[in-house]
C-alpha cells in the first residue's frame, strides 16, 4: 500500500503521484500540507489555468473523469482537487455506470494530472499506525473491508496520507518541533506553559505560536516569561501554576491563584478542564506505575511530557485513589454547575478546592 509520510518528503522527492488521497481527524495539518502542496505544484499566477477544485457533495464521478482527462494549458501538469470526496460514496449506485468510468480512471490516470482528494473517512481512523503494527494487522483489515467504493482502490493502488489525530502527550513535541520550523527553541516550562493555557486544537495552538515568534523577534529561545508576556497570562497566576499548587495540597496558594485568574477573565470552564485532566492523569500514573518505573515508559502511558513525570509522582503521594476518585466526580459536577446554573463560579471553585484538598 503506497503510504506516503510526509508532503515535504513527496515535495523534494520531486515526484508527484497521478492520484493522492488526503484524509484524517487532524484538518488542520492537513490543509497546512495540502497548501505547500499546491505552491509547489501551481507556484505561478498564470498556474491557475490548469486548476481546477471540484466539490463532490454537488458533483458526481464523471464530472472528475473529464476534468482529469482535459490536458493542462500553461503547465506541464494539470491539478483537479476534489473536496468532500466521502459524499460520493453513497451518492451513487453501481448500476449507473459512474463506478466503471472512475474505476478505469483509476487504473489507468492520466500521466499529466495531479488528483488530489480530500475526505474525513472516519471509518479508517487510526489505519496508518495499524498498517505499521503487526499486532494490529486484523484490525486494519477490518477496517479496510468496511470501505465503500473506491476508497479501497485508492488505498491499495494510489497514494495516500493520514492526517491522525495527535495525542495529548505528543503536543508538546509537537509545539518544539512547530517553534523548530521558525529555526526557534522552546524551554520544555515554556511549551508546557501554553499548552497549560491552550484547548489543545492545533490550529489555536499554532495561531498562539505565530504570536510569540513576533513577540521575541530575532531572539532564538523561548523562555516561560516571553510565553506568558506574549499570550496575555501571568506567569505567577495562570492554570499551570493553579494546577501545581493542587497537586502540592497548598489550598492558599491554590486560592490566591484562582481568585487573581478569575478576578482578570472568565477562565472557569478551563480551570475545571485541565484539572480533570490533571486527576485523570495521577490515576493514570497510579496504575501505570504497577508495571513500569521508567519515566519515559510513564509519560507515555499518562500523556505528559518526561520532564513533569517527578512532579506528578510527587502528587500522586499525596493524594489516595480514592481521594483522586472523588476528585474527579467533585470536578465533574461543579463542570455542570457552571453550566447550568447561576451560581458565581468563585464561589463554586473555592468550594470545589477546599472539598479536593481536605483530608
Amino acid at each position: 500500500m503506497p503510504q506516503i509520510e510526509s508532503i515535504q518528503g513527496l515535495i523534494k522527492s520531486g515526484s508527484i503521484p497521478p492520484i493522492l488521497l488526503l484524509f484524517g481527524e487532524e484538518n488542520f495539518l492537513l490543509e497546512e500540507d495540502f497548501n505547500s502542496l499546491l505552491l509547489h505544484l501551481l507556484p505561478t499566477d498564470e498556474s491557475k489555468f490548469d486548476f481546477e477544485v471540484i466539490d463532490a457533495s454537488e458533483s458526481d464521478f464523471n464530472r472528475i473523469v473529464d476534468s482529469c482527462s482535459s490536458y493542462p494549458f500553461v503547465n506541464s501538469h494539470r491539478v483537479v482537487v476534489v473536496n468532500n470526496f466521502d459524499a460520493l460514496a453513497d451518492k451513487h449506485s453501481k448500476k449507473d455506470g459512474q463506478h466503471t468510468g472512475f474505476q478505469k480512471y483509476m487504473d489507468n490516470p492520466t500521466s499529466s494530472t495531479c488528483l488530489i482528494i480530500k475526505a474525513e473517512l472516519d471509518s479508517l481512523f487510526g489505519v496508518s499506525a495499524d498498517l505499521k503494527n503487526k499486532k494490529q494487522e486484523a484490525k486494519a483489515k477490518k477496517k479496510l473491508d468496511s470501505l465503500k467504493f473506491p476508497f479501497l482502490t485508492l488505498i491499495n493502488n494510489h497514494s495516500w496520507i493520514e492526517y491522525p489525530k495527535i495525542s495529548q502527550g505528543y503536543i508538546s513535541n509537537w509545539v518544539k518541533e512547530r517553534f523548530k520550523s521558525f529555526d526557534k527553541t522552546i524551554e520544555t516550562l515554556a511549551a508546557e506553559f501554553l499548552i497549560a493555557n491552550s484547548d489543545l486544537v492545533l490550529r489555536n495552538l499554532a495561531e498562539e505560536i505565530n504570536k510569540v515568534i513576533l513577540y521575541i523577534g530575532e531572539n532564538k529561545n523561548v523562555t516561560v516569561d516571553d510565553m506568558a508576556e506574549s499570550i496575555g497570562k501571568s506567569r505567577h497566576y495562570n492554570v499551570f501554576e493553579l494546577q501545581k499548587a493542587v497537586g502540592a495540597r497548598n489550598l492558599g496558594l491554590a486560592i490566591t491563584i484562582l481568585q487573581n485568574m478569575l478576578a482578570t477573565e472568565k477562565q472557569e470552564i478551563l480551570i475545571v478542564t485541565m484539572i480533570s485532566r490533571y486527576f485523570i492523569s495521577l490515576w493514570k500514573l497510579i496504575e501505570a506505575q504497577q508495571n513500569s518505573s521508567n519515566q519515559f515508559d510513564l509519560a507515555g502511558k499518562i500523556g505528559i511530557s518526561p520532564y513533569f513525570v517527578a512532579e506528578y509522582q510527587e502528587a500522586a503521594r499525596r493524594y489516595s485513589s480514592n481521594e483522586i476518585n472523588r476528585a474527579i466526580k467533585q470536578l465533574t459536577e461543579v463542570d455542570y454547575k457552571l453550566k447550568s446554573t447561576s451560581i458565581p463560579a468563585l464561589f463554586l471553585l473555592e468550594k470545589l478546592f477546599i472539598g479536593i484538598m481536605e483530608k
